[in-house]
């Protein structure tokens, strides 16, 4: 990414918030110079949700050169020692309290500061921004516009066909997922579940049919909650712009159902592209296989030219970058 080091950052600095029940901290890596500049707060996938992980790396060496500062941090108990997983909401309002911290932050414009999330992530940039009213933007790069149950149930079928599985295969573990969802919304079902449950431990599919191997606990296991999130509720109460940003070749999201649905929402605020050739995570020329392998997860890093310059491209007409290199796309084909 050599092409956009025209701008040089100061020291990474420690950035310090509460979100209300514990204090936090991030990264905030800011523009070298004097004067306010634009910033962003990363959101997390379930995947990688440690603030240093190389996915998120391309927003620093992109956007710092052109004037913006970027915090990234650790998800809100990401080393999985809680009892209980935060919910949605409470990802959401560590974000928005990390906002209200860097709009007292001496270098950061306060009415230029936005959120971008990848995936799970997206989710939580729209909740984020759902909550804080004024953000100046909010980038959702692979987030489902549907609920996670849909979203789960759509990658499970993928990730098995590009491993080989029998589409019987595919069907039982689809009907498990359906099985265990049904009794973490309703509370009903629970033998059926139970017995689903059992039976699939010892199939060669289990492991990658995203379930836990104990039934959660309907009415207050996590699960059930997560399951039933609906991210249009949370858009359409967004205020500011919003880019949304779909990979072409993307097992583990219902890309065409995601970009319909928001074109229906006709909201004027809202800007949504497909990078045809890309990925989940924004890379070009990987195998399906790779993209489907949990030990590569935590090398995943965006190397697609064309979403580089969309994210810019699309970032400098609301907030204030430098200029300083050639532009790669024209914003005008960019919305549907």
């Amino acid at each position: 990414m050599a092409e956009y080091a025209s701008r040089q950052a100061l020291p990474p600095q420690l950035c310090r918030w509460n979100n209300g029940q514990v204090d936090r901290t991030g990264t905030l890596v800011i523009p070298a110079g004097v004067g306010t500049v634009p910033a962003v707060i990363v959101l997390h996938s379930a995947a990688n949700p440690i603030g240093s992980a190389p996915l998120y790396r391309h927003l620093v060496d992109i956007l710092v050169p052109r004037g913006v500062a970027v915090l990234r941090y650790d998800r809100w108990r990401a080393d999985g020692t809680e009892v209980r997983p935060p919910s949605y909401q409470d990802l959401a309002t560590d974000a928005a309290a990390a906002y209200d911290s860097l709009c007292r932050h001496p270098r950061i414009d306060p009415t230029q500061i936005g959120f971008w999330g990848l995936s799970q992530g997206g989710w939580l940039a729209l909740l984020a921004a759902s909550l804080v009213h004024s953000a100046a933007f909010t980038v959702v790069v692979s987030s489902p516009m549907c609920t996670p149950k849909t979203q789960m149930e759509h990658a499970v079928a993928n990730v098995l066909r590009i491993r080989g599985f029998e589409e019987q295969d595919v069907a039982d573990a689809l009907s498990l997922r359906s099985a265990i969802d049904h009794f973490a919304l309703t509370g009903e079902g629970k033998e059926l579940a139970s017995q689903r449950l059992a039976l699939a431990r010892s199939r060669p599919w289990f492991d990658h049919a995203y379930v836990a191997p104990d039934l959660p606990t309907a009415g207050t296991s996590r699960w059930g909650e997560d399951m039933r999130q609906q991210p249009l509720d949370a858009i359409a109460k967004v205020r500011g712009p919003v880019l949304a940003v779909y990979g072409g070749h993307d097992p583990w999201v219902p890309t065409e159902m995601s970009m319909e649905a928001l074109r229906r929402l006709q909201r004027p605020n809202v800007t949504v592209l497909e990078i045809e050739d890309a990925d989940h995570v924004m890379m070009v020329g990987r195998p399906p296989f790779d993209q489907v392998d949990p030990g590569l997860f935590a090398k995943d890093a965006p190397n697609s030219s064309a979403y580089f310059s969309a994210l810019t491209e699309w970032l400098a007409l609301h907030v204030a970058l430098d200029e300083g290199n050639d532009r790669g796309l024209r914003m005008s084909a960019m919305n549907p």
